[in-house]
């Protein structure tokens, strides 16, 4: 167990009841679907009270995934607890769930720039195309018009 996870738990007097350290999975992995946390966010695991987590970015790399998680947790009514935060996350609150998007939006715009994302996405454009009713004409560089 990480030394934030650790704290994090101790602060709150709570214990642990089970591990899922899906380090080997990609943070990008939807959490409903990681082989270790899945189980537990399915309750497929039996019951707990909570979830800690070492930091807001192991929850997931993007914004949806991190609020998908927290919301599951607070409509649950179960903890969601990270290091670095003081005390539990509280999203029915308006500046704890503003702070938890920004560091869900943090997490998403680091990954977003590490070099092995890069060109993971490719904008599409449809301009120009026929069906397209706000498209430019299209001009092919092939033809001379003669």
């Amino acid at each position: 167990m990480s030394a934030g996870r650790a704290a994090a738990v101790a602060y709150e007097g709570s214990h642990i009841i089970g591990c899922a350290d899906d380090w080997e999975v990609s943070g990008a992995t939807d959490p409903m679907t990681r082989p270790k946390l899945g189980p537990w966010l399915r309750d497929e695991r039996g019951p707990y009270d909570g979830l800690v987590a070492a930091a807001v970015d192991r929850l997931g790399r993007n914004v949806v995934d991190c609020l998908n998680t927290g919301c599951k947790m607070r409509d649950e009514g179960k903890l969601l607890v990270t290091y670095g935060h003081d005390g539990p996350w509280y999203l029915d609150d308006q500046v704890d769930e503003n702070r938890f998007t920004m560091e869900a939006w943090g997490a998403q715009m680091e990954w977003n720039c590490e070099p092995s994302n890069a060109g993971t996405a490719t904008p599409l454009s449809r301009r120009g195309q026929p069906d397209d009713p706000k498209a430019s004409p299209r001009t092919d560089s092939n033809s001379s018009g003669s």
